[in-house]
């Protein structure tokens, strides 16, 4: 059997472990109203998901969201509304 050996190109990240990831684990973040509902933060969700598709081709995202301070399904069908707004 033939072994392949891993590849030494560095990602534009700078971690070489992180060439490809099948699930990426994301939350949104604000220094001003935390917990904040996705889109509703100060992240840049366009530019990160350019980031993971462009270096990681993910299979999965998994969106944490905070129960405190939201009605919990408020919260997810706003975060679901901005990320269909964003075609993700």
């Amino acid at each position: 059997m033939e072994r392949r050996r891993a590849s030494r190109r560095q990602p534009k990240n700078g971690y070489p472990h992180c060439q490809c990831a099948k699930l990426v684990h994301l939350k949104e973040y604000s220094a001003e109203k935390p917990p904040a509902a996705i889109g509703d933060g100060q992240v840049n969700w366009a530019e990160d998901f350019e980031v993971c598709e462009g270096l990681h081709q993910p299979e999965w995202y998994i969106f944490e969201q905070e129960e405190k301070g939201y009605d919990v399904w408020d919260s997810a069908a706003q975060s679901l509304a901005y990320l269909q707004e964003l075609s993700w």
